[in-house]
């Protein structure tokens, strides 16, 4: 099996024509000259192209096929499409090649030279490699157009037969190793992990000295006597470990072009910290800031369609664009299915919309926010962040340092320029307890988030 190049041949050096052409030549050297000779060779080409043109459309209407192959893969990876195609006619093929269509890959027509002869009633199996070089999406691959002929390769037919299938590619996932988004969970078949903080349970911990809002009912009246001050009893909590990953979708806050974006940038931070954080057993949800419900798309060749019509027509994408808390590996496919249809969203504050949603984190738990600094408004969301560190809330920032992409709209020139310097932005948000990472175009999202993290505070008085 090997692949085939197209070469240009004028048309009327091709076999058929040139076969017509003698055939008519010699019918009417023979008629006009009485050459019987010439008449009979005429006559003797002219029932070859019709016993050939029978016989090649024949057995070109029995080509059955079908495709098969993994139905997602991730971006920069090869898949494996495996072709059958079955004779189903009452003559033999010949010369048969076949071209599929994989949009996703580097050329959009992949053929494949099958071989010289298939009997009747036979089969074969064909094998090619695709690389998924285009961004993530769902493809639609097909129609299978096949090209068969006569044993003597006069007469050539084009079939073009509707098999079509989906692949569905996701964005590519990069190891992190530096980041702690909490404790290792415990419950590793469930996703969920319990861990022990003070708090208010019946289970009794230790003590400690009084903190202004304490509850005077825990007063231990026995050591406060002793010790001349106020001591508190404390007791165990069991907190689920929970990850809110917010990805800010905003237009204003996204620029750069095709897989140069802070938007592919986004997308893949938060696949990757998803992935993390569900290998570590901890529940995630993902929420699509700016993004009102997700429209299904998918990708024929150049054009862009909004229906799909085969495997994945399920509505599974109308019900909106954010991911319900869940664990497991399950559920991390339903992140990428999600995640592989987040484009650019409406114009709005993502600031306010993080406020509205700010009820679903639940206390000891952890929130990371991925935004880009010109649309970043911190003041707005200031006081809502104290409120969650003091409730014992791990606030990781991942910032898109979106100043180093191509702008797109002219509003991001005087945001950018009214927008609070970025390494300012950094050293407030680390003042006040939180963990900040910074990306920058060209930047590998692996390295830089696996690097330590610097000590911070984390807000307790």
């Amino acid at each position: 099996m090997k692949l085939l190049n197209e070469e240009f041949t004028f048309g009327f050096f091709k076999k058929r024509n040139l076969l017509v052409f003698f055939a008519v030549m010699s019918i009417y050297i023979g008629l006009s000259l009485g050459n019987t000779p010439a008449f009979l060779f005429g006559m003797y080409c002219l029932i070859l192209l019709l016993i050939t043109t029978f016989l090649s459309y024949f057995s070109a209407k029995g080509i059955r096929c079908k495709r098969n192959h993994l139905p997602r893969t991730f971006e920069g990876t090869e898949v494996d499409v495996h072709i059958s195609l079955e004779n189903d006619s009452f003559y033999p093929l010949y010369m048969v090649e076949i071209r599929d269509v994989f949009v996703p890959g580097e050329s959009y027509y992949v053929n494949i030279l099958a071989q010289y002869k298939i009997d009747t009633n036979h089969f074969i199996d064909l094998k090619y490699r695709g690389k998924c070089i285009h961004h993530r999406g769902l493809y639609t691959l097909g129609p299978i157009i096949t090209h068969s002929s006569d044993p003597l390769g006069v007469i050539p037919i084009r079939r073009e037969l509707p098999v079509i299938s989906d692949l569905m590619v996701y964005p590519n996932t990069k190891e992190i190793k530096g980041m702690i988004l909490y404790e290792l969970g415990t419950l590793f078949n469930i996703g969920q992990e319990a861990t022990i903080n003070s708090g208010m349970s019946a289970e009794f911990s230790g003590v400690r000295e009084y903190r202004y809002g304490d509850n005077f009912r825990h007063i231990h009246w026995g050591l406060s006597a002793k010790h001349n001050k106020w001591i508190i009893k404390e007791f165990e909590e069991t907190v689920v470990t929970e990850v809110s990953i917010f990805v800010d979708l905003y237009r204003y806050s996204h620029t750069g072009i095709g897989d140069v974006s802070t938007l592919e940038y986004a997308v893949k931070v938060a696949v990757s910290v998803a992935e993390l954080a569900i290998e570590n057993s901890h529940q995630v949800r993902v929420f699509a800031m700016g993004m009102q419900g997700a429209r299904l798309s998918y990708n024929v060749g150049t054009e862009q369609c909004s229906v799909p019509t085969t495997s994945f027509d399920k509505g599974d994408y109308k019900e909106g664009s954010d991911v319900p808390l869940g664990a497991g590996h399950l559920h991390l496919i339903t992140i990428l299915d999600k995640l592989t249809f987040y484009k650019i969203g409406t114009i709005g504050s993502f600031e306010d919309e993080f406020i509205e949603k700010v009820n679903y984190i639940r206390r000891g738990s952890t929130v990371v926010l991925i935004t880009c600094s010109s649309n970043f408004k911190l003041d707005k969301i200031m006081e809502t962040l104290k409120e969650l560190i003091a409730n014992r809330v791990r606030i990781i920032f991942i910032i898109i340092d979106d100043r180093t992409f191509i702008k797109v709209w002219k509003r991001q020139k005087e945001l950018q320029r009214e927008a609070m310097p970025i390494y300012e932005l950094e050293k407030i948000l680390k003042e006040n307890g939180c963990i900040v990472y910074i990306l920058k175009k060209d930047d590998e999202i692996g390295i830089e988030l696996s690097k330590g993290k610097e000590t911070v505070s984390r807000g307790k008085k």
